[in-house]
């Protein structure tokens, strides 16, 4: 919670550092999606400061963290991938994450659509058209 809020404060650096402080400790815990959680949410801190290639990696790394069962920690990496990537200028990317997105969110149990710090609500969500 410190890293993001350093974040939105603009502390860039603090807010790196805190992040890794907690996805180290994610995964020596062994809880995969709270480790696939704080690298989504990390990569955020690129994506905000003009580093959409370093944001990728880090929501790439999220994802196949995560892994494919419809969590939230799943669905916040896979859009931000998706936001990384069409800020990347790679558009098939960008659409194939967002579908992923898309899909993992609609099968995403209700417990996890509350709006709170771990979950990932319905307003959070961006819809590919069409859909």
């Amino acid at each position: 919670m410190t890293a993001i809020i350093l974040h939105d404060l603009g502390s860039r650096r603090e807010s790196r550092a805190w992040f890794a402080t907690a996805a180290r400790a994610a995964a020596v815990s062994g809880d995969q999606q709270l480790h696939a959680w704080v690298l989504a949410r990390e990569a955020m801190v690129p994506l905000n400061y003009g580093a959409p290639r370093a944001a990728t990696s880090l929501a790439e790394q999220a994802r196949r963290i995560a892994g494919t069962r419809p969590t939230a920690a799943a669905v916040l990496a896979a859009a931000v991938a998706a936001r990384a990537y069409a800020l990347n200028h790679q558009p098939k990317q960008a659409r194939a994450a967002l579908e992923a997105a898309s899909a993992l969110m609609d099968r995403l149990p209700e417990g996890e659509r509350s709006d709170t710090w771990l979950t990932y609500g319905e307003q959070k969500h961006p819809r590919p058209p069409g859909r």
